[in-house]
């Protein structure tokens, strides 16, 4: 059975954005960002929409300059902007809220009990339905997460979470039971991500988002009932019906499938002049370490053109590409390309002239290391 179509609304405060050393306010890429791999693992049928603001609480005024400037009071307090806010976005199937971190601070003067009630009174709001009752539309499940425990014992943040602790420790056993009563899901964000990983101590790694995201997406995939097995045939299909190939596929990749792990496709856009190849991986796929000889000049250029892939160089991080992303590859540089495990990817191959260029084929990228990518 054909998952529904679904607008998530995921009504939550910290997760999108991060400040630099003059505290000036940023947001991550989506695609990034825990909704953004959600978004991926749950396939098309799924539409997320995403409502966030940095410095949102639960259900408390904020002074001005509180989150990403001046806003005022009652727009960073989540009861009274939530209405207007999933009757914008309506019809709706699921609303996920994730609050209370911003509750936490030392400020607000609010107990773990204090703070639960306070999310459980958002989820009240959307199972309750009366932000739509002149509509048709019924009202959307709802699903509760509970941040990640919050402990700052280095940043410049220790003293504005102070006792943040011992508070968001006892938040999961407070607000389950709340969060069910009222008609909601709940997910322990602490399950996956105990506690966030950046330098900030508050905010989430980009591991500690696909962490989450992974395991929001099956809580998702739970609540109506999704229990199609996701298979590798089924996984491959579901990417390759997402992306959007700029030049045809061409046919199997059979002359250098030796290099490579999994299945790749060729098709040689040029061979006069400039040698350029549109080199299409299925998910999971890569090409072997290898490395790009010349006497003189040489290499290669990427140029990423649909789905989700990575290039590594010896000895560096793995880095992760996407449509528009550009790869210079000096010559001597041992390297690998290739698709994520969940998504099929799609480069241009461009050679770069050079004097007595050639190719050489190492060892395959190892599971163990090719695994450890999200």
């Amino acid at each position: 059975m054909a998952a529904p179509l679904l607008k998530l609304n995921n009504f939550k405060s910290k997760m999108l954005y991060f400040e630099d050393a003059q505290g000036v306010v940023g947001r991550l890429p989506l695609h990034v960002t825990w909704p953004g791999r959600m978004a991926e693992r749950l396939g098309p049928e799924y539409e997320v929409v995403v409502e966030g603001l940095s410095g949102r609480t639960t259900a408390l005024d904020s002074p001005a300059r509180s989150g990403t400037g001046v806003i005022p009071g009652a727009g960073m307090n989540g009861a009274a902007y939530l209405p207007a806010a999933l009757s914008s976005h309506m019809p709706l199937d699921m609303v996920i809220i994730m609050l209370g971190t911003n509750d936490l601070r030392k400020d607000r003067n609010r107990s773990a009990a204090d703070i639960a009630s306070g999310v459980a009174a958002l989820a009240a709001i959307v199972t309750g339905g009366e932000w739509q009752q002149r509509t048709r539309f019924p009202a959307p499940r709802a699903l509760v997460i509970c941040p990640p425990k919050l402990d700052i014992q280095q940043s410049a943040y220790k003293t504005f979470f102070e006792g943040s602790l011992a508070k968001s420790e006892a938040l999961p056993g407070l607000l389950r039971p709340l969060a069910e009563a009222a008609g909601a899901a709940f997910f322990d964000a602490a399950s996956v991500v105990p506690f966030a990983e950046e330098p900030d101590e508050i905010h989430l790694t980009p591991e500690n988002h696909a962490a989450l995201g992974k395991a929001v997406a099956g809580e998702v995939k739970k609540a109506f009932g999704d229990a199609r097995p996701m298979n590798d045939a089924t996984r491959k299909e579901a990417s390759m019906n997402e992306i959007k190939e700029l030049f045809p596929r061409g046919g199997a990749n059979t002359a250098y499938a030796q290099y490579f792990v999994g299945n790749s496709y060729l098709n040689m856009l040029s061979t006069e002049g400039v040698v350029i190849g549109n080199v299409t991986f299925e998910p999971g796929c890569r090409n072997n370490w290898h490395i790009h000889h010349a006497a003189r000049g040489g290499g290669q250029i990427l140029l990423c053109t649909a789905g989700r892939g990575w290039y590594q160089e010896w000895g560096r991080p793995a880095r992760e590409l996407r449509p528009g992303d550009v790869v210079n590859i000096p010559a001597g540089v041992k390297h690998w390309h290739g698709a994520a495990r969940d998504s099929w990817f799609v480069h241009l191959a461009v050679e770069v002239p050079g004097e007595n260029a050639r190719n050489e084929w190492l060892e395959t990228v190892s599971e163990a290391d090719y695994s450890q990518l999200p």
